[in-house]
């Protein structure tokens, strides 16, 4: 009987763990009590299972081990954000040995296929995005990293650990050196 109990146990946790929730593995059984993550927080091995210009069309942060990684919080109809994209695949182009940035579309107002069609209309029009693009709708990423305003960066160390949560414009050479050092970042915190 005890047995039994436990396989049953491990079946029904493997099943939870194992199941996608709107293109993000869950992280626990009731979203409430996930808490906002912090600078110097570690952040969670996330899993995607929507993840575009990536092989395979899946993602987690743990793909990127000893690498940085800057998360840019976005939507197809935010032009600070599209504005912004070029800048992002700069740095991934001078530092990607070493950092990795990450588009992540949770906006509600977009949908998979939007965001399908948007990559394909730059691609058409010869301004392709090459960057990997998440696109969720779960709410895990809204708990985790809060933000109501477009774009929001969060920057994680090669350690897992959350350096700075910025805005756009702060993505400057100094801090990402510094990031990728794995030095603290001396720049105002964006608020949500």
């Amino acid at each position: 009987m005890k047995k039994s109990m436990i396989l049953i146990v491990m079946a029904v946790l493997c099943l939870f763990l194992g199941v996608s929730a709107q293109g993000l593995k869950p992280l626990a059984k009731n979203i409430d009590e996930l808490k906002p993550l912090n600078i110097g927080e570690k952040v969670p091995d996330l899993e995607f299972d929507q993840a575009l210009n990536m092989p395979g069309g899946k993602l987690r942060f743990s793909d990127f081990k000893g690498k940085a990684l800057i998360l840019d919080f976005w939507g197809t109809w935010c032009g600070a954000c599209l504005k912004a994209i070029p800048h992002a695949q700069e740095v991934q182009d001078k530092y990607g040995k070493n950092v990795q940035v990450l588009l992540i579309n949770d906006s509600a107002t977009d949908s998979l296929h939007i965001v399908r069609e948007f990559l394909e209309k730059r691609k058409r029009e010869n301004q392709e995005i090459r960057l990997p693009v998440i696109f969720t709708h779960s709410k895990v990423t809204r708990k985790l990293f809060p933000h109501r305003h477009y774009p929001h960066y969060v920057w994680i160390s090669a350690d897992g650990r959350i350096k700075a949560i910025t805005r756009a414009e702060q993505l400057e050479e100094e801090s990402i050196e510094r990031l990728i050092a794995g030095l603290d970042i001396h720049i105002p915190v964006k608020q949500p």
